[in-house]
């Protein structure tokens, strides 16, 4: 069972400003650290760790630790997700997003065939189509507990 690491983030983070803690996604970090408490991964335990001395020597001025973290705490959520099925809010609309850009420019591409008005068009059909089936999923996802 992992130990309440969110508590000890807090702690660390306490004198952090609103910016930092916003850059950082602190919360979105203990959001993830009190989801998985009652869970058991050694591995995930010791990204936590790892995340935990980043952001004491954040907390103690030493410079590109926020490389490191960023880093370290999506090397994490990649982590939970393979072990525990747990999503970030917003990552799965993210993706699909993603996946709707790709899309939507293949779709400009044909449609500019006809004009090249139309290649913006097409972006905007992928994103929206990508957005709508991200939100989708999303929803159905945090209905089943898994989005922190």
């Amino acid at each position: 069972m992992l130990l309440n690491y969110g508590l000890e983030i807090k702690h660390i983070t306490k004198d952090f400003n609103e910016k930092l803690i916003k850059k950082l996604g602190i919360n979105s970090l203990i959001d993830l650290t009190e989801k998985i408490l009652d869970l058991e991964s050694d591995d995930v335990e010791k990204s936590i760790i790892e995340i935990k001395r980043i952001l004491k020597n954040i907390a103690d001025g030493e410079p590109k630790q926020n490389r490191l973290y960023n880093k370290e705490f999506e090397l994490l959520k990649k982590k939970v997700i393979d072990e525990f099925g747990y999503y970030q809010k917003g990552s799965i609309v993210e993706k699909y997003v993603g996946f709707g850009l790709v899309f939507g420019v293949a779709i400009g591409a044909g449609l500019s065939s006809f004009s090249a008005a139309y290649s913006g068009a097409g972006i905007a059909i992928g994103l929206a189509i990508g957005a709508g089936i991200g939100t989708k999923k999303e929803k159905e996802e945090e209905e089943a507990g898994n989005i922190y």
